[in-house]
């Protein structure tokens, strides 16, 4: 169900301040409609209900401007600034929204060009204070036009005492007078010469069915016809008519363009719409979270007991190794220091020692009988070899090569050819010099 409340056109509000308000089912059919007090209203309002609030015509200002293909919050943006050109009014006082055009009225427009509902700010705050003071939250706003059925390429007006207007329909809306039965009113004959395609035909709504005589109806078609050179139509139903209202109401609950409600105006419920939509997927990446955060730190917390286990292991070693050591600071590296220690003082070859090294490349020579020694460079950690093919063995070079790198690879040599044709260089290395 749906609860539709007509904003007062009046310049404050207070609790004896009353409205016309609409409760219609989920069909849009008038359930109960009634001029009341926001009080009494909200009295017959079933519990979690939506309520739409109408805006008078008059307090709706419809402007057309060309604005770029932006993002729907920069076009919010930038529609402020084209009202303040369009009407000379601080842009800061003016809260604004652009209509959605339906396909076809953007093809007839020019592009870029758009329609945007404009409303004074104090006024527009201060009426849904009001309905908030009574407990009714808007969840929805539109400009009572949004009600006026009009046909395609047809204009409607709504004639009344009070808030009259008229309705293109693309949703542009004109605030006019009622007229008299011999003249149409002159903001709509002026409206008319301004547009660049006039109407097909102007369908005029009173507001009760015999608001007019039928001889009146007839002079004042025939009068408005003739003026605005247009073909008038006077509709049979009223817009307080019940089959019409029930339509207008079902029609604007599935109304998508023009609602009010938005930025600063947007409901609490609907500003946190979005992050209500995302509650399953935060909890269930908290979750996640959570879980990689505790796996973690139980990873973790058996790393640092196995690398507590394997230093207590090196530290029993090294004391069991040496046990005239005092002080036990990085066991690992004191080991190697006094391994080193004892391989000088009994003149045990280590891995970067390189009179070893000189007898792994006599080996790999030795295993490649053909080649003869040019040049041979000894250096700390490293030993290198160049050696010639000889000119009877040149053709066997690439499968000597192959065995040779075969054979380096066992000891962390490289074997490639030379930089002079039929040459060949054989590196080693040894480890690197510890603490060095």
């Amino acid at each position: 169900m749906q609860l539709f409340i007509s904003l007062p056109d009046l310049a404050r509000f207070g609790a004896e301040t009353t409205t016309h308000w609409t409760l219609c089912d989920a069909s849009g059919t008038v359930v109960r409609s009634a001029e009341s007090s926001l009080v009494e209203a909200r009295r017959v309002t079933p519990h979690g209900i939506q309520i739409v609030a109408l805006v008078p015509a008059s307090r709706v200002v419809f402007i057309e401007t060309l604005l770029p293909a932006v993002s729907v919050a920069k076009r919010n943006q930038l529609v402020r600034y084209a009202i303040e050109d369009k009407l000379t009014i601080d842009p800061s006082t003016v809260h604004a929204v652009v209509l959605e055009a339906s396909e076809a009225s953007r093809r007839s427009k020019a592009k870029g060009l758009q329609i945007a509902a404009a409303i004074d700010r104090a006024w527009f705050s201060a009426a849904l204070a009001w309905l908030n003071s009574a407990g009714l939250e808007a969840r929805a706003a539109f400009a009572e036009t949004a009600l006026l059925p009009v046909k395609k390429d047809e204009w409607s007006v709504q004639l009344a005492a009070k808030n009259a207007y008229a309705k293109r329909s693309d949703g542009f809306a004109y605030a006019i007078d009622a007229g008299t039965l011999a003249q149409p009113p002159f903001a709509l004959t002026l409206a008319l010469n301004e547009v660049a395609e006039k109407p097909s035909a102007i369908s005029l709504f009173f507001a009760t069915t015999d608001s007019l005589g039928e001889t009146d109806k007839k002079n004042l078609n025939a009068n408005w016809q003739a003026a605005l050179g247009v073909p008038v139509k006077i509709s049979r139903d009223s817009i307080q008519d019940s089959t019409t209202k029930t339509t207008a109401f079902k029609r604007l609950a599935n109304l998508k363009s023009g609602n009010l409600l938005t930025g600063e105006f947007a409901p609490t419920r609907a500003a946190n719409a979005w992050l209500q939509s995302l509650k399953p997927a935060l909890a269930l990446a908290s979750l996640m979270a959570l879980l990689h955060i505790a796996f973690v730190v139980g990873d973790n917390g058996r790393l640092e007991r196995k690398r507590n286990a394997i230093e207590n292991e090196m530290r029993t070693t090294f004391q069991t190794a040496f046990p005239q050591a005092v002080t036990i600071i990085d066991p690992a590296l004191q080991m190697r220091r006094n391994l080193e220690t004892l391989q000088r003082e009994r003149g045990i070859l280590r891995d970067d020692d390189s009179r070893r090294l000189l007898a792994q490349l006599a080996a790999l020579r030795a295993s490649a009988s053909d080649l003869d020694v040019m040049a041979v460079t000894i250096k700390p950690g490293e030993a290198k070899m160049i050696a010639k093919f000889s000119a009877d063995n040149i053709a066997k070079a690439d499968a000597t090569i192959l065995d040779l790198q075969k054979a380096a690879l066992a000891r962390a040599g490289t074997v490639r050819p030379g930089t002079e044709a039929g040459t060949i260089e054989i590196a080693l290395k040894g480890l690197a010099k510890v603490g060095s």
